[in-house]
Parts: C-alpha cells; sequence; structure tokens
C-alpha cells in the first residue's frame, strides 16, 4: 500500500489544526495577522520546487487546471492544494526581523531545505521563496517546529505552520497523474437506490469531443460526440465519413482510453529511442478535450512481458465450489509517451485491443437503431402514391392523409413495420462505402422505392428526474430509403440520409415499407351492437327467400322458410360475429358497380346479411347490409426478418371480399363468418332438442312395438350429511323389478338428457315417407317434476345411426348408434353382469354333473397336512385319485371371482328349453363348511348358513365361439359365460388328476441306468464327479447330469391319460420302449430303484408311469427325447478349457475365408498388427477371450467323424 498520502494528508490536517490555534491564540491576544505575499492563488502560473537535487514543476495554463511540463496531466486536487499553500495569504504571526547571519542560521534559513519560484500570471517577477526550519532541542517534539519563510532577498523571515518543509518535500509521483486521459460517468438517478444484480452497468467513459486512432497497419479512424448531457452521441467520421457505431465496440472503446495509465517510468537511459520505436510510433491516440485542448499518446515496441498465475475457471456444469485450479498467463507492455513530453513509460498492451478495432468492428451493423416503442411517427412517400404518415397521438396510431380525417391505425401492422425496421443489417460485403452518387444510382438510390421518415421520441432511463418529475428526452429524425430488389439474393438496397454508407438488407422488409394507406388502416368494422339486433336475414348466393332468424325474448327462432327454434350457441356465435366484424385486410378505398360485380362477385347475386337493430342509446333503429362476394386469392406473405424478437408473420388465411351498403370500401372478410352466414336452414337447428334438465326428470318409459314396456324411476334418497351432495339412483320397475347399478343406468340416461345432434336429416317427414316414425316407432317418454311429458321417436335404421324427432317438432335428426343401442337393449342391457365370489376356503366339494354321470373334486380332510399332495382327490367311479395342484388352482380362482357376461333372458316367464337349460349339459355344484369370513375377504354371494351353490351351463351362443348360457343358482336369469370360464369349469375326472409322475430327492442319486431295447446307458457318480460306464466310457458333464435330474426328479405330464390301467402292455409298458432306473438311498440308507417305465407314442407324445404309480401321462417332447437320450448326451461339454490365466494370452489370428487379421496384447490393451496398424476395442477383444477360454457346446451332435459327415455338416471347409 502506497503510504505517501494519507501521511501527507494527516500533516496538512495537523498544519491547519496548529494554524488555527495559533489564529484563536493571536486574536485572543489583540495583535493583527499580516500576509507574506499578496498573490492570489488564481494569478500563479508557474511553481517551482527545489529541495535537494529534486525538482518538480507545474504550470498553469488556466485558473485552476494545473500539468506538468509537457502537458503531463496531474492530480489535480493535490496540485490545487499545493497552490493555495504556497500562496502564504497568512502566517499569523507578524514578520520578524533579520539583523545577522547567525539569526539566519538559528532559524534554517542559511541553506534553505526548499526553495520556491512562483510565477506570476500577470508577467511580473519570479517571487523567491526560502523555506527552513530550525535544528530541534534535544528531547523536543520535531513535529511542533515552526517552519519560517523569506520572500526574495528581503531581511525578514516569516513564521509559518509546523510540518510545512515535509508537506512541501513530496515526490514528483505524488502530483503526477498516472491515469493518462479523462474519463466521466452520468449521475445516477438518486431514486433508483442501491444498484442491484442485473441493473444496467454505468462504466466511465472518455470524457472528450473528439478521438483519432492511428496505426501503421490500417486505416485512421475518427470519431466525434456529438450533443452532451443525457444523449452523447459518438459517430464514426473517419475513415469513409459519418457513420453510427456499434454501441457494442463503441462503449468498449471509450471505456478502455481513460482505463490507459503509465505502469512504469523510464528514464532517457533506459529508454533509447532506438529501443522504444517512439520516434515512428506503431499506434496513436489523440484525444481532443472539451476545451480544445490535444493529448497525444505515442505508442510503440514492447517493453516487456510478465507471467502471472491465476485461478482458472471452473469448467461448464461444475458444481459450486468446484475448484477451478491455476493457470500461468501472460501480459505484455508496451513504451509510450505524451505528446512532446520526453518522459517514457509504458502501458499494458492488452488493454490497447479494444481501442485499436477494425473499422468493420466499429461501425454499427443495425443501418438505423431505435427502439421501436419510442417511435412516434412514420412518414411514408411512395412513388406514384399519396404520401401519408403515421402518427402516435395520445397514445392511439393513426393514419394521417392529406385533406382527409384522420382514421384510426390498425398497432398490430405499425409494430410490424417498426419491428422490421429496427432489425435492419448489413455486414461485411453488404456494406459499400462510401456512397457516392454513381453508387446510389446504381443500386437505384436516385430514385428509391420507398422513403419512410421515422421520428423517435427517447428518454434517459437512468438519468435523473427534473422537478416535475420528468426524464431527459428528445426527439430525432431519420431518413429511410429503399432502392432497388436484388431477387436472386433476397436482398434490397437501403441507406439512412445522414450516414455515408449503402447496404443491402434482407427484402422482407420491401412488403412492410410499401404498404399504401389502407393496410394500416383499422380493421375493425362498425356494425350493431350485439346486444341491440332483433332480426337477421340470410340470404344466400342468389337466393330469393331468406333464413330469417328472429329474437324473442332472449330466444332465437326461424321463422322463414320454417318455424323452430335456432341452437342457441350458434345464434350468440352469429350475433357477436356480426356485432364486432373485423376485416383481415383492406382492398380498395371504392369500386364501381362493375368491378364490384366482376372482380369482387359484390353485386346484386352476392351473399347478403342484413342486420336489424332496434333503437337504443339514442341511437335510431337501423338495418345494415353486409354483401360477401367471392374467394380471395390466398397470398403467400413473407416471412418475418431474423432476430428481431418477434414471432413469424403467419401466411394468410382464406377469406372473402365483402363490403357494407352505403359505404364505399371493400375488405376482406374471415372465411369462418363466411361460413357461419351460408349455413342451410337444417344447421340453425337446436344440437339439443330435448333440451332436457336431469333434475327435472322424474321417469322415463320405452315402448316398442310387440314388447313389454321398460319403465325406470328416478330414487333421490334423503339427505345422508349436509355437506355431502345428494346423489340418485334409478330403479328398474317393468317389465320385472329391480335396482339398477349407476354404472348401467347413467349411460343411457346421461344420453338422453346431453343428447347432441350432429345432423339433421330433414325439415319434416312427407306423406309416404315417414321413415319408422309415428306409430311403429319407438318412443322414449320422459316424465318431469311440474312440466308437461316429452316424447321421443325412434324409427328407421340409416347408416350406422337412426332417425329420431321429439313429438310435437317437425325436425327429423340421426340418434347416434349408440344411444340406438342403449335404448333397445332395455331392460337386459340395464342389468348389471351377473357375479359368484365364493370363499375358496370355506369350499369342500366341487362336483361336475353331466348326462347323470358325476365326478367330485373333494377337500381332504386336514388339507394337505395329510401327505397327499395337493390335499385334494378326484373321486370317480368310486375311485379315488390325487388332484392337480394348478387344475385346483384354476377352478377355485374361476368360483373367487366368476364373472358372467350379459343377460339373454330374465324372470319366472324365461324360455329355460330355449337355451338348452331345462336339461343342463352341465352342472357345476360348489359345496361349502360353514364359518365366518376371515379378515379382508371379498364380500361372498353366499352368506354364512348357505351351504350350496350351483352352475348350470347350455347352449352354445350363436356367433359367439367358446360361449354358453348359463345360470346361477337357479336364478331368474339367463347370462352368457365366456370361453375362459366355460374351459375351466368343463373339466373331465383325468383332467383334475395330479400330473406330476415322480417326487424325489435328486440329490442321493448315485447311478442312473436308461434302457432301451438292447441298448443301455450308464451313469455313476464317483465323490461329485460323474462317469459313464455304458456303452462308451467317458467323463460325464455335471451340469447336463444335474438338469436332466432335477426335470425327472419331479416328472410333470403334459396330460393324464389313464389310472391304475388294468392292460399295461396295451400302452406299451415293455422293456423294448424304454426303461429309466435310478439307484438312489432310501431313508433306512439302504439302496433303492426307482422305475420309470417309458410307454409307446400315441402321435401327442410318449406315455410314462413310475413303477408302483397308478397314474399314466403323456410327456412332453422335451421330457420325451430327455428320456430317451443318445449315448454321447451326457458327455462333458467343455470343447475348449484354456489351461493357464486368460490374461497369459498375448496373441489371437482371426481366419475367415481369404481374410486374416492378427490381434496382440500391449499390456492391458489389444491392438491390430495385421492387415493394418490400429487401435481395436480391447473391452471386446478381452470377452472375446474369456469365451474361448471357457467355450462349451450346446449338443454332441456325432461321436463319429467322417469326411462325408464333416461335408455334410459344413465343417470339411471353416468359415
Amino acid at each position: 500500500m502506497n503510504w505517501g498520502r494519507p501521511v501527507a494528508l494527516a500533516l496538512l490536517a495537523l498544519a491547519t489544526f496548529g494554524l488555527g490555534w495559533v489564529l484563536v491564540k493571536e486574536k485572543s491576544s489583540g495583535r493583527v495577522a499580516t500576509q507574506p505575499l499578496s498573490v492570489p492563488v488564481d494569478q500563479i502560473k508557474k511553481i517551482r520546487l527545489t529541495f535537494g537535487e529534486r525538482e518538480i514543476v507545474l504550470e498553469s495554463q488556466k485558473p485552476g487546471e494545473w500539468t506538468l511540463p509537457g502537458n503531463w496531466p496531474v492530480r489535480l486536487l493535490e496540485a490545487r492544494e499545493l497552490a493555495r499553500t504556497l500562496s502564504l495569504s497568512d502566517s499569523r504571526f507578524e514578520p520578524q526581523s533579520i539583523n545577522s547571519p547567525s539569526q539566519w542560521k538559528d532559524l534554517g534559513l542559511e541553506k534553505p531545505a526548499i526553495i520556491v519560484e512562483l510565477t506570476r500570471r500577470d508577467g511580473e517577477s519570479i517571487l523567491k521563496i526560502s523555506l527552513g526550519q530550525p535544528a530541534p532541542d534535544a528531547g523536543s517534539n520535531r513535529f511542533s517546529l515552526a517552519t519560517y519563510a523569506r520572500i526574495n532577498d528581503d531581511p525578514v523571515a516569516w513564521r509559518l505552520a509546523p510540518g510545512l518543509i515535509d508537506q512541501l518535500s513530496r515526490p514528483l509521483d505524488y502530483y503526477r497523474q498516472r491515469r493518462l486521459f479523462v474519463g466521466t460517468k452520468p449521475p445516477r438517478d438518486p431514486d433508483a437506490g442501491v444498484p442491484r444484480p442485473g441493473d444496467p452497468l454505468r462504466k466511465e467513459q472518455l470524457a472528450a469531443k473528439e478521438l483519432i486512432l492511428e496505426q501503421t497497419s490500417a486505416e485512421k479512424i475518427r470519431l466525434v460526440r456529438k450533443g452532451e448531457g443525457p444523449f452523447p452521441q459518438w459517430t464514426l467520421l473517419e475513415p469513409f465519413g459519418q457513420d453510427n457505431i456499434n454501441p457494442t465496440a463503441g462503449d468498449a472503446l471509450l471505456a478502455a482510453v481513460p482505463d490507459i495509465w503509465a505502469e512504469r517510468f523510464y528514464s532517457a537511459e533506459e529508454a533509447p529511442a532506438a529501443k522504444t520505436g517512439l520516434d515512428k510510433p506503431e499506434k496513436t491516440v489523440r484525444v481532443v478535450l472539451d476545451n480544445g485542448v490535444t493529448s497525444v499518446l505515442r505508442i510503440g515496441n514492447v517493453s516487456r512481458s510478465r507471467t502471472y498465475k491465476k485461478m482458472r475457471q471452473p469448467p461448464p456444469g461444475a458444481p459450486p465450489g468446484f475448484p477451478g485450479g491455476e493457470e500461468t498467463a501472460s501480459e505484455d507492455f508496451r513504451f509510450a509517451k505524451l505528446g512532446d513530453n520526453p518522459q517514457v513509460f509504458e502501458v499494458r498492451a492488452a488493454g490497447l485491443n479494444d481501442i485499436f478495432v477494425p473499422t468493420d468492428v466499429l461501425r454499427d451493423p443495425q443501418t438505423n437503431r431505435f427502439v421501436p416503442a419510442d417511435a412516434i411517427k412514420v412518414a411514408v412517400e411512395l412513388p406514384g402514391q399519396t404520401s401519408f404518415a403515421l402518427a402516435k397521438i395520445d397514445n392511439a396510431w393513426v393514419v394521417e392523409r392529406p385533406g382527409q380525417p384522420n382514421s384510426p391505425a390498425d398497432p398490430t401492422k405499425i409494430t410490424d413495420l417498426l419491428t422490421r425496421l429496427a432489425g435492419l443489417e448489413a455486414r461485411d460485403k453488404d456494406i459499400q462505402v462510401p456512397a457516392t452518387p454513381e453508387k446510389r444510382k446504381a443500386v437505384g438510390l436516385d430514385k428509391p422505392l420507398a422513403t419512410l421518415r421515422l421520428t423517435v421520441k427517447e428518454v434517459a432511463p437512468l438519468w435523473p428526474k427534473d422537478a416535475a418529475g420528468n426524464r431527459p428526452s428528445r426527439e430525432r429524425t431519420m431518413e429511410i430509403q429503399l432502392g432497388r430488389r436484388n431477387e436472386k439474393d433476397k436482398k434490397i438496397a437501403q441507406t439512412v440520409v445522414g450516414i455515408n454508407r449503402l447496404n443491402e438488407v434482407e427484402d422482407s422488409i420491401f412488403a412492410a415499407a410499401t404498404r399504401g394507406s389502407m393496410a394500416y388502416r383499422e380493421r375493425m368494422i362498425s356494425t350493431p351492437a350485439a346486444a341491440s339486433v332483433q332480426t337477421i336475414r340470410l340470404y344466400g348466393q342468389g337466393a330469393k327467400e331468406p333464413i330469417t332468424l328472429q329474437k324473442e325474448k332472449d330466444l332465437w327462432r326461424i321463422t322463414t322458410p320454417t318455424q323452430a327454434v335456432v341452437d342457441e350457441s350458434l345464434a350468440g356465435q352469429l350475433v357477436s360475429a356480426l356485432g364486432s366484424i373485423e376485416a383481415v385486410e383492406w382492398v380498395r378505398d371504392s369500386a364501381d358497380k362493375a368491378t364490384l360485380e366482376k372482380e369482387f362477385g359484390l353485386g346484386a347475386e352476392a351473399l347478403r346479411v342484413e342486420i336489424l337493430s332496434l333503437a337504443e342509446m339514442g341511437k335510431p333503429a337501423s338495418t345494415t347490409i353486409l354483401r360477401i362476394g367471392k374467394a380471395r386469392p390466398v397470398v403467400k406473405k413473407e416471412p418475418a426478418a431474423a432476430g428481431l424478437g418477434a414471432p413469424p408473420e403467419a401466411a394468410d388465411k382464406p377469406s372473402y371480399f365483402a363490403k357494407i351498403d352505403n359505404r364505399p370500401e371493400i375488405f376482406a372478410l374471415a372465411a369462418d363468418l363466411q361460413m357461419q352466414v351460408s349455413r342451410p336452414v337444417l344447421a340453425w337447428l337446436p344440437r339439443n332438442p330435448l333440451n332436457l334438465n336431469g333434475e327435472d326428470l322424474v321417469s322415463l318409459r320405452i315402448l316398442r312395438a310387440g314388447k313389454p314396456a321398460v319403465l325406470l324411476t328416478k330414487k333421490v334418497p334423503g339427505p345422508i350429511a349436509p355437506e355431502l351432495p345428494v346423489v340418485a339412483t334409478w330403479k328398474l320397475k317393468e317389465p320385472f323389478e329391480t335396482d339398477l347399478a349407476p354404472a348401467k343406468a347413467d349411460p343411457l340416461v346421461s344420453g338422453l338428457v346431453g343428447l347432441k345432434v350432429e345432423t339433421y336429416e330433414a325439415l319434416k317427414t312427407e306423406p309416404g315417407k315417414e321413415m319408422g316414425l309415428g306409430a311403429k316407432a319407438t318412443k322414449v317418454v320422459f316424465a318431469r317434476k311440474d312440466k308437461p311429458e316429452l316424447t321421443l321417436e325412434i324409427g328407421d335404421v340409416k347408416g350406422a345411426s337412426r332417425v329420431a324427432r321429439v313429438v310435437g317438432q317437425a325436425p327429423v335428426f340421426l340418434l347416434s348408434a349408440d344411444l340406438a343401442k342403449a335404448i333397445d337393449s332395455a331392460p337386459l342391457g340395464l342389468l348389471e353382469n351377473a357375479a359368484l365370489a365364493i370363499d375358496t376356503t370355506r369350499v369342500e366339494s366341487v362336483t361336475f354333473t353331466s348326462a347323470n354321470i358325476s365326478h367330485e373334486l373333494a377337500r381332504l380332510t386336514g388339507g394337505a397336512q395329510t401327505g397327499v399332495g395337493s390335499g385334494w382327490v378326484v373321486r370317480s367311479n368310486k375311485v379315488e385319485m390325487p388332484a392337480d395342484t394348478e387344475a385346483i388352482s384354476t377352478i377355485l380362482g374361476t368360483l373367487f371371482n366368476l364373472r358372467g357376461g350379459r343377460f339373454v333372458d330374465y324372470g319366472t316367464k324365461a324360455d329355460l328349453k330355449a337355451f338348452g337349460l331345462d336339461v343342463p349339459r352341465l352342472k357345476v355344484t360348489v359345496k361349502l363348511k360353514s364359518g365366518d369370513q376371515p379378515l379382508g375377504a371379498p364380500k361372498p354371494t353366499n352368506p354364512t348358513g348357505i351351504e350350496e351353490h350351483s352352475i348350470e351351463i347350455g347352449n352354445p351362443v350363436l356367433d359367439e365361439p367358446g360361449s354358453v348360457h348359463a345360470r346361477l343358482d337357479g336364478g331368474l336369469g339367463i347370462m352368457v359365460l365366456g370361453p375362459e370360464i366355460v374351459r375351466a369349469l368343463e373339466r373331465k375326472p383325468l383332467d383334475l388328476v395330479d400330473r406330476i409322475l415322480v417326487r424325489m430327492d435328486p440329490n442321493p442319486v448315485y447311478k442312473i441306468r436308461i434302457s432301451r431295447g438292447q441298448e443301455t446307458i450308464e451313469l455313476v457318480r464317483e465323490g461329485e464327479m460323474w462317469k459313464q460306464t455304458k456303452p462308451v466310457a467317458f467323463v460325464a458333464d455335471n451340469a447336463v447330469i444335474n438338469d436332466w435330474l432335477a426335470d425327472v426328479a419331479r416328472l410333470r405330464s403334459e396330460q393324464i391319460v389313464a389310472f391304475q390301467p388294468t392292460d399295461a402292455k396295451a400302452l406299451g409298458f415293455d422293456p423294448t420302449q424304454g426303461l429309466v432306473e435310478l439307484e438312489t438311498k432310501g431313508s433306512n440308507e439302504k439302496p433303492l430303484v426307482l422305475k420309470i417305465q417309458i410307454g409307446k407314442d400315441d402321435q401327442n407324445g410318449r406315455l410314462a408311469r413310475m413303477e408302483g404309480s397308478g397314474s399314466v401321462g403323456r410327456l412332453s417332447e422335451r421330457l420325451t427325447l430327455a428320456l430317451s437320450p443318445r449315448p454321447i448326451w451326457f458327455k462333458d461339454r467343455s470343447l475348449a478349457v484354456l489351461s493357464g490365466p486368460i490374461a497369459a494370452i498375448d496373441g489371437a489370428k482371426l481366419v475367415r475365408g481369404p481374410r486374416n487379421v492378427t490381434l496382440q496384447r500391449q499390456g492391458p490393451f489389444w491392438k491390430m498388427i495385421t492387415p493394418g496398424n490400429s487401435e481395436v476395442d480391447s473391452d471386446a477383444l478381452s470377452q472375446m477371450t474369456s469365451q474361448l477360454a471357457k467355450l462349451r457346446v450346446s449338443e454332441w451332435v456325432s461321436d463319429k467323424v467322417t469326411p462325408e459327415k464333416l461335408k455334410e455338416m459344413g465343417l470339411d471347409k471353416s468359415l
């Protein structure tokens, strides 16, 4: 830290305090102070301080302004304080006469410590001031010693404040300004408060009126400031004439100049001209201050370079606090000097990069920079057209045309124009400088296609407000001209008057800039307010009779050509649309009758809308006639310029030419309004002709010819709690009585209440074309609370729908197929599907009875704990067989949650014979034991005490393969059971028998013998290893044998085909078919041989049984092959085994046809050696070598290898 300035200020404060104390003391004694000098500070022109061998000179051209010799800038505050101190305006002491040299010596003035020479501005002689200090006495405080002065050679000494010698002995650097150029920062708005993150930076910028940059390798750049205060505007005058400055580059440049500092000073010996390069400087900065003084900075060669450590920025995406680490950086310094001042110093080279920038970077790419929101007027001149202007008056845009009243303007079009203008850019080859008359003519700017004079009002957003609370503002106008278009490059020539350059910009501005005045007019068409519209007449193209819509109270009705209610939403949409018609675009100011007819289709035959309104709010009743003509051709619009911050303008949508009678203008009308007014009369009819209120509905009755009536009534329960809503339910009263589930009743009721008609078929039925309506129709009668009944008639089928009408209303409409189906399906379609939920833990038996023959699935007492497989048995023909676990699980799962299909008949009069249920082909009876329901079990349909359920199965359902008619518990409903439930219940006795033929522990098996005819395979276990001894001895594959034993130890058949057969030979059970013997240890550790007999192949698979067991089962193909293996089946399947570690493999060769690849391991990685030297996927190679080191076959095919066999398998020539 530099302590010089703080210490100096402290000494100055002490001296001031001493002078003040002396002044008080002198005044208290009544003595009068005197002045050593009578030189005012503003009259001092030059100060020279000499102390020892050092000398400091300060010069002043104007009062208050000081420099060092050579026009070197000073620290102004310190220089002014020095001048004020040396003016010696009041010593506070009387002068002291000196009579002998010894007296001068005692005061320290025999050899003065400091000699000051002051030159007056009026040219009088130089004043010499000698300053000294007495020698301090032993033990005295040197800071309290007075300072004495002698003026010229006068024999008088003046006593001054203590510490003045130290104050005036400061080095040159105390006064020398290292900052070479002055900067200024705009004032901050006091209302803005403390700056927050994100606030605009108020950088200090160069305080000057002109800046000239020269360098040997580029053209001279000259910048001039126009204006001051809140709107200082720097412009580029050289090298090619006036141009705007890029704000980013310009701000960086103007901030970089006052940031140039003298970093180190050099003596003449340290920096000779040959070394510095300042005799022919590479770069020069000339700054012209507001007072006209020019400062010149010459910059020469590199003086030195230094490297330093700095913290590296963390990588993108690093977590907070992630250390970036250190990196080495370097920077250069260059020799420099100011003007003719001989002092050589150095500046940082890095700061010069923002100053000496190319002209292309400094030039503003935006051809006319402004903010669209600041625009207040745009005057447009187009060749051959009347000029007009767009002006913002009271924050609303209007179109101004000569000799005509102002008309409201469309702000969206103006915003589009301003946005495009503000976004015009040109760079590089799209800029021509200077803009000579020849160049202007070449691009058509001598006769512009469009001229726009844009006026903007700009406010200084950060500048303090005045007394009235307003910030400074200004208005400026720029004239923009557009020339010839370049169709190939999609460009257009453009220039701004006063800017000496020509631009090629995106030609998307052309369409916006050349719009006529009509394109900017407000697009809302004045029509009667929607609330006042009483009658609307719609005349189709060429129609003589209208569709008349008449408002009666709050209801709209059709009065011609028929009498009907109008759909409320359609009427509201039409009235709203006609009350706020918006033109897509203004087309023409006016046209004659012939043009209206031929070009726009707006003659007498045009589509016509007459709007009759009532008198309202002082306005008389009126009739407005809207005519709609031909479709307007769709024109593809130019896309919006890129990067403007606004979305591209959408392409034109379909529209029609239109006109209001008694008004001359022609405009384009959106196609959706044309579609509304051109609807046929049927399209105006209500979407919900029933107009039912669900809360008013009491009942509905369905009447069909030749069928009993269906009556539904609504049940409204009393409130359960005040905060809970009351939910109504429906009950079927006829033809039978039952409560209806909401899921079944709601689709029908809500479909009728919320009926939506998509299509009307006819205004009314004609004689002989009743369409099934009238006496033959299905009728739905709605009873309503305190309202008359309403009847819906449903007639013939048309397509997928049915025709219908509301009795008392003529129009015929189409009823949706789904709603018609729901009506036709009543009452059976309203019933919830039959269900049976049995607590399967209470099931004791399931009996299957068919044609007076039955079999039973029964639970054994004690369940599975009796040791009989599943704990269930199958009883048939007095034979008891073990039951299959999977079959039991399927049956009990079906009974646990049996869901029937739809009902096909219901009631006491149901025809059981028609459904095959008078004598069911199968009856399933479930017997239950009494008991409480387990906690959490589903609610059963069999309360405690009911011990039996039945399911009767009848005839198949036509056109539904696998489905049957059925009845639960002898109930009133006949339902449909689906194929899955039928398959689960239709079980023969053997279908229920346990399909597991063998149950044993495979671990104690130590010998396996497989015999088939004369061939025998024998395997013996020795310790943990298996060996085959017959017919060929070899080491067996342990994994293969363990898998084989796991299958055999729990041998499960596909199907049980017999139980305890009387003739085993008939099933092929003899040694020639096959025999599998497993030697193991029994429970008493004695040898035990288990035999599995293989029977014949009955074309569906081989039969098998365990000797001593009654079950004969059919095996799957896989198990059949496993019990009849080839002799080499169990051979060890390891094809190649690497004896050493895998890491020992250091090379591999892959051969496939003519291709050879040689691979070599290098450390942990693999490389390809041939055919080319390259990197390979080491992970993939390592995985491949691991697999090859333990290569196993899936199955042995043959143990006899012959050339013919190899050729047959394609192994005579490997791939």
